[in-house]
């Protein structure tokens, strides 16, 4: 799915010498370049942002085939480049609401930073996570929770 960038065998083994001549170049338009991390972190953006739409189809699966749709459910995952574990879960708060919030914590302590994302009826927590608009907002979320949780264990 994310692909690495490959060194050209052929240079490799020509020690050094000047690389083949590009093909023909293909009519497909370039793929944008990815977004840059945010400075001093190695978070690959597209990457957590892909992570963030899985674990909200995860939790939208576990709400649709438990005997108690009201919760709790969770998922978690670890943040590419960080020592940091992100969540998305949801819980029974009163009445017929169900929240859904985003939290992460340093891997092997117990400080967790959490973000309410949205509360409603069952209903609007099953759209809001199948809504293509939550991983950008929980993208965004999660690099705050995770920069202020690096720095509470810096300092």
């Amino acid at each position: 799915m994310f692909g690495f960038f490959k060194k050209d065998r052929g240079q490799q083994k020509s020690g050094g010498q000047a690389p083949k001549p590009a093909p023909a170049a293909d009519p497909k338009p370039a793929p944008e370049p990815a977004k840059p991390a945010p400075e001093g972190t190695g978070i690959d953006l597209e990457k957590l942002r892909y992570i963030c739409g899985k674990l909200a189809e995860i939790v939208l699966k576990q709400i649709n085939e438990s005997d108690n749709e009201l919760g709790p459910q969770s998922c978690c995952c670890i943040i590419p480049g960080t020592e940091n574990d992100m969540y998305l879960q949801t819980r029974y708060i009163r009445g017929r609401d169900t929240q859904v919030s985003v939290g992460v914590v340093r891997v092997g302590t117990d400080a967790m930073k959490m973000s309410i994302l949205f509360h409603g009826e069952i209903g609007e927590v099953k759209e809001y996570l199948a809504s293509p608009e939550l991983p950008d907002r929980m993208l965004k979320v999660t690099l705050q929770l995770s920069e202020s949780v690096d720095k509470y264990w810096q300092g």
